[in-house]
């Protein structure tokens, strides 16, 4: 959602009309849209993607599509029926994909969107007839806010350290690596943040944690821009989602864990393009893991110098330009 948030805004600042087409029962979706000020669409509550397509305004020439959850990756006939649907009716069909095993659509899908977008780091592009494939880091959606991001100065330890699992953490990783630091010798800050997702259990062990250890972590809730809290940071300890991405745009050296066996490859390709540190897949780490891992990264000033330069020329922040461009080659006029 967050990324087809960003892409509609992008869209309408550049003079084009984006407009959510939304299920009535979906509430939260609607807020959000709504929120970002944003126009959409109510549609009937279809009990398939293929349901909703007759309810879609007559209006619709194109769609754009973001369905790549973990159980149309696990069964991704419903969405290829739904992309073949929509272009049965003449409608044309951008798709956001996922990467890897993350993706619905693969070079040899029995049917393929119009324009295939993966703006991954990692992902090569292939050619097949009537479909253009949009793919790599170049294309990065990122805000522009991240473009021309200032060359950092690159402390010899890592004091100030930010953590960012995202906007609901269901793997609790947060209080894991806030254990981690807890044992750590400190004369830095450690910035915490807590996403509008987490649980009220997650929310009451952090804050718990935060204060047997007064004056380590500093908590903040209700972020909404990332940017000053990555420019303050030394170092980011995160995921395999879109905050490594957001921090290597910044120059921030990044430390990361896959959230899943999906992320495997792709975090794999973050260090192969020599732009993050890889720790390994979640469930497989504890504390002591992430202790060591934080330890060898904060004192390796070397290696975190390398990190930034690479990954703000690798990250420049203005893949969403990049996709708005091959985009609007491709739109249908009126």
């Amino acid at each position: 959602m967050s990324r087809c948030l960003k892409l509609a805004a992008a869209l309408r600042d550049s003079g084009e009309e984006a407009v959510f087409l939304c299920p009535a029962d979906d509430r939260r979706a609607q807020d959000m849209i709504r929120q970002s000020g944003l126009a959409d669409v109510t549609i009937a509550d279809g009990t398939s993607y293929v349901d909703e397509v007759s309810d879609y305004p007559d209006v619709c020439r194109q769609v754009l599509a973001d369905l790549s959850d973990a159980d149309n990756v696990a069964n991704p006939k419903r969405v290829h029926d739904y992309v073949a649907t929509l272009q049965a009716k003449g409608i044309k069909v951008f798709y956001i994909d996922g990467a890897f095993e993350d993706a619905v659509f693969k070079q040899d899908s029995p049917c393929l969107p119009d324009v295939l977008i993966q703006p991954y780091i990692g992902v090569p592009a292939f050619e097949r007839s009537g479909t253009l494939h949009i793919a790599g880091g170049e294309y990065a959606l990122l805000p522009a806010a991240y473009q021309n991001s200032p060359t950092r100065e690159i402390a010899e330890t890592a004091q100030r350290i930010l953590v960012t699992f995202g906007g609901s953490d269901p793997q609790g990783l947060t209080q894991t690596v806030m254990q981690a630091l807890a044992e750590r010798p400190m004369d830095g800050q450690v910035r915490v943040m807590i996403g509008p997702y987490f649980s009220d259990t997650h929310r009451a062990a952090i804050r718990e944690l935060a204060g047997q250890h007064q004056g380590v972590f500093d908590l903040r809730e209700g972020v909404s821009d990332m940017i000053p809290h990555y420019r303050w940071a030394d170092m980011v300890i995160t995921s395999s989602g879109l905050s490594r991405y957001e921090s290597t745009a910044c120059g921030v050296p990044t430390l990361f864990c896959a959230l899943c066996p999906a992320h495997v490859v792709p975090s794999e390709a973050f260090v192969q393009a020599g732009i993050g540190r890889y720790i390994g897949l979640c469930d497989t780490l504890n504390g002591a893991d992430w202790s060591r891992e934080i330890e060898a990264l904060a004192g390796d000033q070397a290696e975190r110098r390398a990190l930034s330069r690479t990954g703000q020329k690798t990250i420049d922040g203005k893949g969403m330009d990049r996709l708005l461009e091959a985009l609007k080659k491709e739109l249908v006029p009126g």
